[in-house]
């Protein structure tokens, strides 16, 4: 049973809800039924911007139970239609709900194989993004969780081992731990991350790496530092939906295109490379506010040599425009990624296409 508008009632075979505002325990209630989809064993529901969302049998779907006041009843639609990928047999769900108008609820699902998918839900924006995640190169993700203070947290499994983690919007390492060091050039300790060649630091707001641990647990770091955050770079890429030109009477089929111009507006963000139709990523030269640094790709400077800020006290906001791009398809899109775990924030893409004759 679960309390929403009304009170409602989940099983394997299908949903139902309880109209009467005063429920009597003498008297026999009748409940009316949704739908027949039923809910997977052992998920929890979450109840999201006014709705009852749940995973239907089978784990592949996310409905949403929602209040009809056009029919006066509920309907419990598929809200994953756009994005059904995203889903692979969901074992776990978890809710945390927006803390701003500036962000959206966040739905947490977790899938059997180890990666999840969140969905972004703003109701009154016609908002519903979902997107894959998934836990470093080699983690897996087990169970979530959102509490009452808005924070989330995973069970994750790493090296044979699990943990219990928070989770933290502004952090784009996965497994980060923060120490203070007081001037010391290395971490000690670190074991649960031994002889991994694939860990990056932030050193006093500077980028360091990929940086190697030893067996027992040390990270050289090559430089005096107060405070060190340090973990493992997240898998992060973002591919546009594929270009779908309207086809005319007298043009029965799509003629190939080819996205030669793509201009992103950026806001606080480190490093980010593009590619289109599946091509090798480049970079997008970054311009540092100020003048401080001409255009220069991720971590380098002007003259090459060695930063007068740190990385994080250089993140770029503004426009940035890549041409050149090549490659005809009759799918085209653009793929955004980056080589290094600094911040990236695109707040709108605009792409120049040409079609061929």
């Amino acid at each position: 049973a679960f309390v929403g508008r009304h009170l409602q009632l989940f099983t394997e075979t299908g949903e139902w809800y309880i109209a009467a505002n005063t429920i009597d325990a003498t008297q026999p209630q009748g409940a009316a039924r949704v739908s027949s989809n039923g809910i997977r064993r052992a998920v929890p529901i979450a109840f999201a911007d006014g709705g009852s969302l749940f995973v239907q049998q089978g784990g592949q779907t996310l409905r949403d139970m929602l209040w009809s006041d056009a029919e006066q009843s509920y309907r419990a639609d598929p809200i994953t239609v756009l994005s059904p990928q995203i889903m692979k047999n969901v074992i776990d769900v978890a809710h945390r709900s927006a803390r701003s108008v500036s962000e959206g609820n966040l739905i947490f699902m977790v899938n059997s194989d180890g990666t999840a998918a969140c969905l972004t839900l703003l109701r009154g924006q016609n908002v519903v993004a979902g997107a894959p995640w998934q836990y470093a190169a080699d983690g897996k993700l087990l169970a979530v969780l959102a509490d009452v203070r808005h924070d989330a947290y995973a069970i994750v499994e790493l090296g044979g081992e699990r943990w219990l983690l928070k989770w933290q919007k502004a952090m784009p390492l996965d497994h980060a731990t923060t120490r203070s060091l007081g001037g010391a050039n290395q971490v000690t300790g670190a074991l649960e991350l031994a002889n991994r060649t694939d860990v990056w630091a932030y050193c006093d707001n500077e980028v360091l790496g990929p940086l190697t641990v030893t067996s027992n647990g040390t990270i050289a770091l090559g430089r005096a530092t107060q405070a060190v955050t340090y973990g493992l770079q997240p898998p992060w890429t973002a591919r546009l939906q594929v270009l779908r030109d309207k086809l005319a009477r007298d043009v029965p089929f799509k003629p190939p295109a080819r996205i030669y111009e793509v201009e992103l507006a950026l806001k606080s963000t480190g490093a980010i490379t593009i590619a289109t139709n599946g091509a090798v990523h480049r970079p997008v030269p970054l311009q540092t506010m100020g003048g401080i640094y001409a255009d220069a790709g991720p971590l380098a400077t002007e003259t090459g040599g060695a930063s007068a800020l740190p990385m994080l006290e250089r993140l770029f906001t503004g426009n940035r425009t890549v041409s050149g791009l090549l490659g005809f398809s009759r799918t085209p899109y653009v793929e955004l990624s980056r080589d290094v775990p600094v911040p990236v924030h695109v707040k709108s893409v605009r792409m120049e296409v040409v079609m061929r004759d």
